[in-house]
């Protein structure tokens, strides 16, 4: 179906940011439970109830225009989806999986505030104040979010790297370890082939002295 005019292209927005609103409401739940951080678990959860509302908040915008709420399949969303259970094919460990879902939780509001950015100022343009106000809402729900998800992710990240660095001096001691016994190795052979040689010349020496 051809799309002709700015309110088509609104509307087909629209579909497309309630299709992913419904989506992440079907979606957080699962999140929550793949979480072993309690932050990031309560963030999930915090953000199913925000997710519920938003819903909500996109049918009184479908209503305020006098059009059927309905949805439309967003690619850009579904390949976020995608990423998400193609990783958690790799199991990986909970540390890693936490940071992963922070990541990919601010992968999924920087796109939605993009969404929800344009959507607001078209709706200003086309005169819909009530419209424009209905997804200020959630646009502003949606930036709260993004700067919770990044700071649980910077938390993530430090606490990770900490406890790399905690790892690697058992790596490193252990090497130390061992090339200083290889040292000893060495030096105990080295003696021992001095003294050895030490021994044969006085050998020698004393069976010289006898001959004569």
């Amino acid at each position: 179906m051809p799309m002709n005019s700015p309110r088509e292209l609104f509307l087909h927005d629209l579909r497309d940011i309630y299709y992913v609103e419904k989506q992440l409401v079907q979606l957080l739940p699962k999140l929550a439970q793949e979480s072993s951080d309690a932050e990031l678990k309560r963030g999930f959860t915090q953000h199913h109830k925000e997710t519920q509302r938003h819903v909500k908040n996109v049918e009184a915008a479908f209503k305020a225009l006098g059009e059927r709420a309905s949805t439309e399949e967003c690619p850009g969303f579904d390949g976020l989806k995608e990423e998400h259970d193609e990783f958690m094919q790799e199991r990986p460990s909970a540390s890693v999986r936490d940071m992963f879902l922070s990541a990919a939780a601010a992968k999924t509001e920087h796109y939605e505030i993009s969404a929800y950015t344009s959507m607001v100022a078209m709706a200003r343009s086309l005169g819909e104040k009530r419209v424009a106000d209905l997804l200020q809402k959630n646009l502003s729900d949606e930036k709260e979010t993004l700067r919770k998800a990044q700071a649980i992710g910077r938390r993530l990240g430090r606490e990770g790297a900490k406890e790399q660095r905690s790892a690697t001096p058992s790596r490193t001691s252990s090497a130390s370890r061992s090339r200083t016994g290889s040292k000893r190795s060495t030096s105990t052979r080295s003696r021992s082939t001095s003294t050895g040689r030490s021994t044969s010349r006085s050998s020698s020496r004393s069976r010289a002295r006898s001959t004569r």
